[in-house]
Parts: structure tokens; sequence; C-alpha cells
């Protein structure tokens, strides 16, 4: 008996884990879109060094004037950081994530890993999404956009355009 819960338990903590990721050495950038409606919420990137750029609307997502990207420097230990934190994204990328009992009308986007080989992989995902699995991914989305956003708030102002109503 003492053999069964300790085989639950290990596997349960296994699942909680971020699984093994190829090295860095082959990715190039990680990049991601929030969207809401059809417009941008957030749209960011960051490449291996640590640099990277993050896109808003002002002065907000659902009546936008423009869209405003600063950029920011994180290095390669904030490259390594984000991807970590995406480890379980990037696992599924190529797959869709269960979405069967789904909230409607959440945010929503795609997260894209480029590679230095050229290829590039992506994962929808739907931020309505309920099921554990799933739930644990979004988290973690939620998670590495906050860092970015964090590291780019006070960044220089690179580049702006102009939104049409």
């Amino acid at each position: 008996m003492k053999i069964v819960i300790a085989s639950l338990l290990a596997l349960a903590a296994a699942q909680d884990q971020p699984p093994a990721m190829a090295p860095a050495a082959q990715l190039n950038a990680i990049e991601m879109d929030i969207n809401s409606w059809g417009r941008v919420v957030a749209r960011w990137s960051i490449d291996a060094r640590g640099n990277g750029r993050y896109t808003l609307p002002e002065p907000e997502a659902m009546n936008p004037k423009r869209l405003v990207t600063r950029s920011f420097a994180a290095g390669s230990g904030g490259f390594r950081r984000v991807r970590i934190l995406l480890g379980r994204a990037e696992a599924r990328m190529g797959r869709q994530m269960p979405c069967a009992q789904r909230i409607t009308d959440m945010h929503y986007g795609t997260v894209h890993w480029q590679r230095r080989d050229g290829r590039a992989n992506a994962l929808g995902y739907d931020m309505g999404c309920r099921e554990y699995a799933t739930r644990q991914v979004l988290d973690d989305i939620v998670k590495a956009n906050a860092i970015v956003a964090g590291w780019a708030k006070d960044g220089p102002v690179v580049e702006t355009e102009e939104v049409g109503s």
C-alpha cells in the first residue's frame, strides 16, 4: 500500500513540473500576442540575448488610439526565465489544449517559438478554458506576460502606430 501511495504522489508531483526542454541554443526567440475581440491587448517578443519589445494599446485595448511599443533588455537570464516559465506551453506546441469547459469572451492568443534553423512552432490558447492541465499552462502564460510587461514598463518607446477607427 505504501508503494502505491508513494507512486501516486510521485506521479502527481511530476505532472506539476514543466517538462524538459530542448537546449536554449536551438531557440532564437519567443513571441506572444494577447487579443480580445480581434484587438491587441498586448504583444511581445524576446530573443535569446534577452532583448525584446512589448506593445500595448493606448489609452486602452477596447478603444485604442495607438499601439505603443517599448524595448527592454532582460539579458540571456531573462530569456531563460521566460522560457522555463513557458515550459509546459512549449511541450504542448503544435497540439490543441483540452478546452471542453470554456468561459466565452476571454482573452486569447498565440505563443510562438522561433528556432535557429528557421522553423517556428506555436501554441494557440484561450483564457476561458477550465481544464486543470490547460489552466496550468494559461497561468504560466499570464505570469510570463507579467514579467515581460514589468521589464518593458519604463523602456524607451521605439514605435508608435496610430490605430484607425
